[in-house]
């Protein structure tokens, strides 16, 4: 697997590890499509022009069917809404947990406009660093095409298991 531009600022398709979210290991990609196929180990190969939000819970349960992944999609964050602009993919090494990042990586404070979950997975966007202020909740493999007024106002985020909140 190639990873484009490591560490690199996210402005277009990017793919972090949650192995320890904290420590920002992120990946820069040129198409959505090359993030989610490295996302899943090549299982889940869409066409170059795939646009975000294109991409299913049932296409990523199929690429886990094929036997264990490295790891798993658990989320998706958009810069616009719809599941529009630049996308920053959340991988994690198995089923959902309980995962956190007291800040949002390079290029993603405040830009968040919808969210999408897989894998068993709710989140929970928070207005401030380590996990302060107002939240917006999205439920377990659920996703929110509009944040309303929560829109780019994201500083934290957490991943969890319960549809009431992380």
């Amino acid at each position: 697997m190639v990873h484009r531009n490591p560490g690199a600022r996210l402005d277009g398709f990017a793919r972090l590890d949650c192995h320890d979210c904290e420590t920002r290991a992120a990946s820069a990609f040129a198409t959505f499509a090359e993030a989610i196929a490295v996302a899943t180990d090549n299982r889940l190969q869409l066409a170059p022009s795939t646009t975000t939000g294109d991409v299913t819970e049932q296409q990523l349960d199929a690429a886990s069917r094929d036997g264990p992944l490295t790891d798993v999609v658990i989320g998706i964050d958009y810069s616009g809404s719809n599941f529009s602009g630049n996308s920053l993919t959340w991988t994690k090494p198995s089923g959902c947990g309980t995962y956190s990042t007291s800040s949002m990586p390079a290029g993603w404070n405040d830009v968040i406009k919808s969210v999408q979950n897989f894998n068993g997975c709710a989140t929970t966007l928070y207005q401030n660093i380590n996990f302060g202020g107002s939240t917006s909740t999205t439920a377990v493999n659920s996703s929110s095409s509009d944040l309303g007024s929560f829109d780019s106002q994201a500083s934290s985020q957490k991943w969890c298991t319960s549809s009431a909140g992380c």
